[in-house]
């Protein structure tokens, strides 16, 4: 049993495995992240009977290696991994806004809880008391967020949730490589888009802002950045879905 939107992930890898061969690997590379969101959504929404979220993880986590590869390459060539948080407002497009919602929130079932022990707690009160200029951004963003969700200014507050956790998901990626401050991170950047969600429906019932289908928004990010962004979204939470805690022990 297939459904349209599994049709179109296997219409949209194929495209991304024929430019991968071509060697276009920046459109080979937006073309596996489109398709490996049309899977979750399968997984997540249409799964069922024959068509198995167990069978659709297992075809998405071999276009998830492929990807790997790809984005390694194009990581490779780039001198500055961290350069389109200058400008993240900008690139922080109404499209975008509506895909990082929906894609951080069809984790929402699969996101583990940490548990902190004295160890762990150690290092991110390190980290939090030394945070890096991305985190302190990240954290400055999401606090201004909050008072204007507070305010309710609903529209500012939208755009400001997502910014601050893609600042946040490039900390984790990028800057800091502990257990726990990943949790952490996954767990805070899935509260804030579930509170943007219920923004974001609240505002379109209001027929104050207009939201595509964020499938057919997805379809329209072109921004190299911003789909490497969607990508590592998706590997911060893929990577541990099957676990339900963290705990480090001392050794």
């Amino acid at each position: 049993m297939t459904t349209a939107n599994l049709e179109k992930a296997f219409d949209i890898l194929a495209k991304a495995t024929e430019e991968d061969d071509k060697k276009n690997y920046e459109e080979s590379f937006r073309y596996y992240v489109q398709g490996i969101i049309y899977l979750l959504h399968v997984a997540k929404h249409e799964a069922k009977g024959e068509l198995s979220k167990e069978h659709i993880n297992e075809v998405m986590a071999d276009y998830i290696n492929k990807a790997k590869k790809v984005k390694e390459y194009l990581d490779a060539k780039k001198t500055n991994v961290s350069a389109y948080l200058d400008d993240l407002e900008d690139r922080t497009t109404d499209n975008v806004v509506n895909v990082m919602i929906e894609l951080v929130c069809l984790f929402e079932d699969a996101t583990p809880t940490p548990i902190v022990t004295v160890y762990e707690n150690k290092y991110h009160s390190n980290i939090m008391a030394n945070p890096t200029t991305t985190l302190q951004k990240a954290t400055e963003i999401l606090t201004d967020a909050t008072e204007d969700d507070k305010s309710r200014y609903y529209e500012d507050a939208l755009p400001a949730y997502v910014q601050g956790v893609i600042s946040l998901i490039h900390v984790v990626n990028h800057e800091v490589e502990i257990p726990t401050a990943t949790m952490l991170a996954k767990s805070k950047s899935l509260a804030y888009m579930q509170r943007a969600k219920r923004i974001k429906d609240y505002l379109e019932m209001k027929n104050i802002i207009t939201v595509n289908k964020y499938l057919d928004d997805l379809e329209t990010i072109t921004d190299s950045d911003m789909v490497n962004v969607l990508f590592e979204t998706i590997c911060l939470y893929k990577e541990s879905e099957d676990s339900s805690t963290v705990n480090v022990t001392v050794e």
